[in-house]
């Protein structure tokens, strides 16, 4: 297995999410000041 694989398969492992999908959930936290209120809910840009 090449190290991308294999970095790739434990941070799914940790955050749940692959980092294709968390790095735009992230994009649309950040912008939206990560409102603590809706952590663990899907960002969703309004």
């Amino acid at each position: 297995m090449s190290y991308a694989l294999a970095g790739e398969r434990v941070f799914q492992n940790f955050w749940g999410i692959s980092s294709e999908d968390f790095y735009p959930q992230f994009a649309c936290w950040r912008a939206r000041g990560f409102p603590l209120e809706e952590s663990g809910k899907e960002c969703v840009n309004r």
